[in-house]
């Protein structure tokens, strides 16, 4: 289990440790060292997949909590904070840190408008729009996010069954994240 103490005191800084990178993950207090490490990790990849947008994405922080309502961890846009229900897992936390920086990306990047153009047709976002569906599983935000997950952690074992993930939609935002030839001129 990851953090089992929590004590809310300074901040820490997650970079790349290098100049191309803008933007930091921030923790709002102390951590225990596994929880650190998973975060260092799981930030390591996901701007690695992400090297040739690092520059269109703001500060993003992140809290452990003890609670987030309806789920286990969310991204609150209004204030670029990531909130992660602690205690946890490793995995879960991994997927829940990089489903939630997929949603911070999402909501921060202009760039991010070309990939959701590129991303519509295969989510089938014609009838409800980006942030609805039926279903949790159904809003393609959400599945987005999914697949970030897949491409940043390398699989996923979190809503798995519950939320399908083309290996194309994937493919798509890993070209996207690494500045190779997408339709984003079209």
């Amino acid at each position: 289990m990851l953090g089992a103490a929590l004590v809310a005191t300074a901040l820490w800084t997650v970079t790349r440790g290098d100049a191309a990178a803008p933007s930091d993950l921030t923790f709002l207090q102390d951590v225990p060292d596994d929880v650190r490490s998973e975060s260092e990790e799981t930030w390591q990849r996901f701007t690695d997949r992400f090297v040739a947008r690092t520059s269109c994405w703001g500060p993003v922080s992140l809290e452990l909590v003890s609670d987030v309502p309806d789920g286990d961890a969310r991204y609150v846009a209004a204030s670029s904070l990531i909130e992660i229900q602690i205690p946890t897992t490793p995995h879960r936390y991994r997927e829940s840190l990089a489903h939630e920086l997929a949603h911070h990306l999402e909501r921060t990047c202009p760039q991010f408008d070309a990939l959701r153009s590129m991303l519509e047709p295969m989510l089938g976002t014609e009838q409800q729009g980006w942030f609805s569906g039926s279903t949790w599983a159904d809003v393609p935000s959400e599945r987005f996010a999914e697949a970030v997950v897949v491409l940043v952690n390398g699989g996923r074992v979190r809503h798995e069954t519950e939320v399908p993930v083309d290996t194309a939609v994937v493919e798509v935002v890993e070209r996207w994240g690494l500045g190779e030839a997408t339709d984003e001129g079209r």
